[in-house]
């Protein structure tokens, strides 16, 4: 999940991607309540359950993300 928006304290939305980029609707606003398109893990053979990355607007996470956390977003940043 990635938020968008001018600063931490103005978040205009919520941008979900699949950190393996085989989501048929990768990229998607995650809006406010239910969303079927999150249910898709379900059906999905590469899912593996975790946790999962969340950026903020202005980065904080990635200033303070381990070097696992690291290194899995250059190589997603570079296979999108």
């Amino acid at each position: 999940m990635q938020d968008f928006g001018y600063s931490n304290y103005t978040v205009e939305g919520t941008t979900f991607y699949c950190g393996l980029n085989v989501h048929p609707n990768d990229g998607f606003d995650r809006f406010y309540g239910e969303d079927e398109r999150l249910n898709y893990a379900d059906q999905c053979s590469n899912y593996d359950e975790g946790c999962g990355i969340n950026l903020d607007v202005e980065g904080d996470y990635e200033r303070n993300a381990s070097p696992e956390e690291k290194s899995f977003l250059e190589s997603w940043r570079n296979n999108k």
